[in-house]
């Protein structure tokens, strides 16, 4: 049975057969052959880059509802891209996980001055801006504090879009990969009950691409490649997707 939809195949059968994601790597490349370019590169993205999952690999779309069939069935949803049926990462999501790691207006001092001072020095480095009276970030600084309002206006409101991410390449043939997390009842070490569910292998490459602007106002000028050299540094820092503190979601160096 050949799966010309890898989401129809894991919500609406029985999905619990590995082989039948990674059945023949043939299928697999034709798979990211016939949809990924044509069909996720848009024509408006003005940046984008490349990352790849090291490894515990990625796990997306896990708060979804999947009705286990049987025992041998993945016990955790996934997120699939309704029409090629390729796992992606979507725009919302990846916006939401940068947006986390700027100053938020609401937070605490101590909170707002570790967000000011990771953006503020962040920015500085990988944009090789060693003077920071020439950053342009540097006026943006009140009492070390980056202005929360401003950063939202220039990052994430001035016209920017955030697109899905999508597969560009796989490793040894593998697209898909099991796992298990092993709950307990609380206080007790005795009958664990192991929880299968898929993930994205490692060695899997993504491509997040993005619509970004320039912003030039009030003496303030920050350009479309600088912020996307911002936003690769904080997926690389923080990594995406859930168990991220398990080691899930994390990408490789280069």
């Amino acid at each position: 049975m050949n799966i010309s939809n890898p989401s129809h195949y894991f919500y609406l059968k029985n999905g619990s057969d590995l082989d039948e994601y990674e059945r023949q790597n043939e299928f697999v490349s034709a798979v990211l052959s016939e949809f990924s370019t044509p069909f996720f590169e848009l024509p408006n993205v003005t940046n984008k880059f490349n990352l790849t999952f090291k490894y515990n690999g990625l796990l997306v779309g896990s708060g979804y509802l999947h009705p286990k069939i049987d025992e041998q069935d993945f016990q955790l949803g996934f997120y699939f891209d309704f029409t090629s049926g390729l796992p992606t990462i979507p725009g919302t999501s990846i916006k939401g996980v940068l947006k986390k790691y700027f100053p938020f207006k609401a937070e605490s001092d101590k909170i707002l001055r570790m967000k000011s001072c990771y953006i503020f020095d962040s920015f500085n480095k990988i944009n090789q801006i060693r003077n920071d009276n020439v950053s342009p970030l540097f006026s943006l600084i009140k009492n070390e504090l980056l202005d929360p309002k401003l950063l939202d206006e220039i990052f994430f409101k001035d016209r920017q879009i955030f697109f899905d991410a999508f597969v560009v390449g796989i490793h040894n043939g593998k697209l898909f990969e099991e796992d298990h997390i092993t709950s307990h009842k609380a206080g007790k070490f005795k009958a664990p009950n192991p929880v299968k569910f898929l993930k994205v292998a490692p060695g899997t490459s993504f491509r997040f691409q993005f619509k970004l602007t320039n912003y030039s106002q009030n003496g303030i000028n920050i350009s479309a490649s600088q912020k996307e050299n911002l936003f690769k540094k904080i997926l690389r820092d923080f990594g995406i997707g859930a168990k991220r503190n398990v080691g899930y979601g994390q990408f490789t160096a280069v």
